[in-house]
């Protein structure tokens, strides 16, 4: 009676911009989420908020010694987005 096709999907594997040098660390996390950067000072003014995958946010605030404690998160896929003088990037973890 119907009939449906399937393209493509909408799904990306481009969350990461190269250019910020940006990489956390460790995935999945359990308590603390880790920044490290060989491009930008991360001790600079550095705003997050983390959405979970229905894309309520859960959490914001800003980045202190380079680590955003998740430890109160519930176990599930998450992601952070990092605002750094106005240049953004974006990753997702898995909160254990």
């Amino acid at each position: 009676m119907f009939e449906s096709t399937v393209g493509s999907t909408l799904a990306t594997n481009d969350f990461n911009t190269p250019e910020m040098g940006i990489s956390f660390y460790p995935n999945p996390i359990q308590k603390d989420l880790n920044l490290q950067s060989t491009a930008i000072e991360l001790s600079k003014n550095v705003t997050y908020y983390i959405s979970d995958t229905t894309g309520k946010i859960v959490k914001k605030g800003n980045v202190k010694n380079k680590t955003i404690d998740v430890e109160n998160l519930n176990s599930g896929v998450y992601f952070i987005h990092l605002n750094i003088d106005g240049k953004k990037q974006n990753f997702k973890f898995i909160k254990n």
